[in-house]
């Protein structure tokens, strides 16, 4: 009696497939799939039949393939939704001034830098410290008394013997008065959004200012 070999045409697609270097699974539909697994019961040796476990695992495995395939389309379509309105959201900023959450800014020639104070709870005494890049104190700024929430502040780029401080980055550091003494708290600064840029390789946008670096749409507290 002549022997019936057993036919796997799926691994013989897959061997083609390789021996062609072709790796797009776009290659095997899911009609041709049902159409390889039918082929595939139809040649198979009757003395070895195809046991119920690799039945169901060849199921599994094209439904776990295809399932994939449409979480992916899925998400491509959930991500490029966010990134538009991410930019649509981050084009509206233009020209419109922010509080960020970062403590220094960039002081120009004749030129003011202004924030906020993210006062926690209820204070007899705020104040603001503007330090040059070294971490020498040029000038402190008495806010008072403030209730919770953001104490507004401006540096009009004077020294405490009134001199002009010279143009660079300068740091804010902020305390609020408590019944066990000084208690650092807080700062943003003030800017204006120049332009919105995005990065070639993350798709990430950056909001860019004069007298900041480039921020993310996160470290955006407030629009003014």
């Amino acid at each position: 009696m002549s022997s019936i070999n057993s036919v796997d045409p799926l691994a013989t697609q897959s061997a083609r497939a390789t021996a062609t270097g072709s790796n797009n699974q776009a290659d095997l539909g899911q009609e041709e799939y049902l159409k390889l697994m039918i082929t595939q019961f139809q040649n198979q040796d009757p003395f070895k039949p195809m046991e119920n476990g690799e039945f169901l695992g060849q199921i599994a495995q094209f439904g776990t393939v295809s399932g994939i395939s449409e979480l992916k389309e899925s998400f491509s379509a959930v991500a490029a939704s966010i990134s538009s309105d991410q930019t649509l959201q981050a084009s509206g900023l233009i020209g419109r001034t922010v509080l960020a959450d970062v403590d220094s800014g960039k002081l120009s020639r004749g030129g003011t830098l202004s924030g906020a104070v993210d006062v926690p709870v209820p204070s007899t005494r705020v104040s603001v410290e503007v330090l040059d890049s070294t971490g020498q104190v040029m000038r402190r700024l008495e806010l008072g008394e403030q209730g919770a929430g953001l104490a507004q502040f401006s540096w009009n780029g004077l020294k405490s013997d009134g001199t002009v401080a010279p143009p660079g980055n300068y740091t804010f550091k902020a305390q609020i008065r408590m019944p066990d003494g000084p208690e650092a708290v807080g700062v943003l600064v003030a800017a204006e959004v120049q332009s919105v840029s995005m990065s070639p390789n993350t798709g990430s946008l950056s909001l860019n200012f004069a007298n900041l670096d480039s921020l993310g749409l996160h470290q955006i507290r407030q629009i003014q």
